[in-house]
């Protein structure tokens, strides 16, 4: 099962360089949900979700774990406000 991380406002995923695109076969794959979270927090993300892809391509079988807004899991500010998809870069 494949993990990526998903704004929950424009849907778009993270990719390896830090953009974000609709296209899921771009963005960048988390071995472990962990591997995500700690991306989430060093980027400082916010509104977004790390999403199960639980087959070759998207299905009914997928699913999201949230992480919140303005704050994951009350574990600090997340400052950083999401691009638009497809457009900028993330620190």
């Amino acid at each position: 099962m494949n993990k990526l991380i998903r704004s929950k406002l424009t849907k778009a995923f993270l990719t390896e360089g830090g953009d974000w695109t609709l296209d899921f076969r771009r963005a960048h794959i988390f071995i472990t949900s962990e591997a995500a979270l700690v991306a989430v927090f060093r980027q400082e993300l916010r509104d977004v979700e790390i999403y199960y892809l639980c087959g070759q391509e998207p299905s009914d079988r997928d699913f999201t774990i949230s992480l919140g807004s303005s704050e994951v899991n009350g574990l600090g500010p997340a400052h950083q406000p999401l691009p638009e998809a497809g457009r900028g870069r993330l620190r």
